[in-house]
């Protein structure tokens, strides 16, 4: 059990209560949790500039009013789960913009090296550009390491509706779960400045989860969209694209 601060707390005791109705609350994100009514939640009052300890009852009658404000906790402080084969920010990188084969790992980008050039910092690897004429620049990143790292945590040959993030890169320490949210985000996630938010789209919505979670891990704040987009082709033909889900 994880506290407000983060650090792993110890269950003292537990006490039978009977039976209790149980109530969910929901938050605007799309979560929800069920409590009894006597549950204490840390909500904290604009008025007072402070935050204060209240129950479940006080959050319900309040709500008839105005929304309650539950604080977000800080990172969670979890223990490395077991051995990472790849750097965070690379396997970040290539769950985000790249494709996996047995031949090769590719990584595409559109905008400059600094990504790329990164990568070769931190892994050995070797790296081929392509610079189209009449197609965006990318690179072909060839490394056996990465080839034996990919197929370890299952992710080789996986397709982009089927990636997802290993258990062990979950549950480690809050420097490594914020340098994978970096290689996601700098290879495929997008700046809303207007909104004032950053958003990250995948097919996979074991992925979307994963990203969630850890992004929750941290202390962030995240909601989903689906999404089922449409194209017509060369020929006219109205094409549905798989269900996205838009962070």
């Amino acid at each position: 059990i994880s506290g407000f601060d983060g650090k792993s707390q110890m269950v003292l005791g537990i006490y039978d209560k009977g039976q209790r109705d149980i109530i969910r609350l929901h938050f605007d994100n799309g979560l929800y949790i069920d409590c009894c009514e006597e549950h204490l939640w840390s909500v904290y009052n604009y008025r007072k500039n402070k935050i204060e300890t209240v129950d479940t009852n006080y959050i319900i009658n309040r709500l008839e009013k105005k929304r309650i404000h539950i604080p977000l906790c800080r990172p969670v402080e979890f223990e490395d789960k077991g051995h990472m084969p790849i750097h965070p920010y690379t396997l970040g990188a290539l769950i985000g913009d790249g494709s996996f084969s047995y031949k090769e790992c590719s990584i595409k980008i559109t905008t400059d090296d600094e990504i790329v050039n990164r990568i070769s910092q931190l892994e050995n690897v070797k790296v081929i550009k392509y610079t189209p004429k009449d197609r965006y620049q990318h690179f072909t990143l060839i490394s056996n390491d990465i080839r034996r790292g990919l197929e370890s945590l299952g992710l080789m040959e996986s397709h982009s509706y089927e990636k997802f993030i290993p258990e062990c890169y979950k549950y480690t320490s809050v420097e490594n779960r914020k340098e994978l949210i970096r290689g996601l985000f700098d290879t495929d996630g997008y700046n809303d400045k207007r909104a004032n938010r950053v958003e990250y789209t995948t097919t996979s919505k074991r992925l979307a989860d994963d990203i969630r979670w850890i992004i929750h891990s941290l202390g962030g704040k995240t909601s989903v969209c689906v999404v089922t987009g449409k194209y017509r082709d060369r020929y006219g033909k109205q094409v549905t694209c798989r269900t996205a889900y838009r962070i």
